[in-house]
């Protein structure tokens, strides 16, 4: 396991049960583009201290990511408002592969402009 971060803004909010899901769009430094198809950048946090770790993972952005209802202020906030976010995920290779599932977000923090 590994942690992972980007920053973005999110484009779609869902809520089922006590889960919501979502999708974000990488903001500058988080995002790549490669002809018209833009792509979100997931980045090690642990690269100076596990050479295990993949430094990047280029993801598209139609990913989802899950976490608690009890973020769903802050998630709210960023749809609307256009605002930025930094998640961070703990996961492992397996799992950022894994394109169908959703990632687990650790961390949800909204970042002034």
């Amino acid at each position: 396991m590994a942690n992972y971060i980007i920053e973005g803004t999110i484009t779609e909010l869902k809520i089922e049960g006590t889960e919501c899901t979502f999708k974000i769009f990488g903001t500058e430094g988080y995002a790549v583009k490669r002809n018209k198809t833009s792509y979100n950048l997931l980045c090690s946090t642990e690269n100076d201290t596990n050479a295990n770790v993949v430094s990047a993972y280029i993801l598209f952005t139609e990913r989802t990511y899950k976490t608690s209802e009890i973020q769903l202020a802050l998630l709210s906030s960023s749809l609307i408002g256009g605002k930025r976010v930094r998640i961070t995920i703990d996961a492992n290779e397996d799992e950022i592969k894994r394109n169908g599932s959703p990632l687990k977000v650790t961390s949800l923090t909204l970042l002034a402009d």
